[in-house]
């Protein structure tokens, strides 16, 4: 998300807020600006913007996330399966998969949600 022109990080943390990634990969992909404008501050032309900008991101495959993490990986299955889940959801918002696999490499996911996976590895891209 923050790689779309306008669209700073609390505006990515808003759009988050309403919409899981996998709701927003929905959105952009049938052009549902009104799912995108249910985020407060977060207007027409800046949804409209983002379905346009994602569009094209969004037609990576998943060998592109799965890339990110190594074959001899430490990860248990469980917890890769979260942070695959969450390399492609970081794929949509614009990260490449070099980008968010060495943010994900930095936090423990066991506990965490994919939807928290997320949004804290937005978080550390902002420090």
């Amino acid at each position: 998300l923050t790689s779309v022109s306008g669209v700073g990080p609390k505006a990515a943390l808003s759009i988050l807020s309403v919409v899981s990634p996998e709701e927003l990969a929905a959105a952009v992909a049938k052009g549902d600006e009104k799912r995108i404008t249910a985020a407060q501050g977060v207007g027409k032309r800046i949804a409209q913007r983002v379905i346009l900008e994602l569009k094209d991101k969004m037609s990576l495959t998943d060998e592109d996330f799965s890339a990110g993490f190594a074959a001899g990986s430490e990860m248990p299955s469980g917890a890769a399966e979260k942070n695959h889940e969450a390399m492609a959801a970081l794929g949509v918002l614009g990260f490449t998969s070099s980008e968010a696999s060495a943010i994900l490499r930095t936090m423990d996911t066991s506990d965490m949600s994919i939807e928290d996976i997320v949004r804290e590895a937005l978080k550390r891209s902002i420090k």
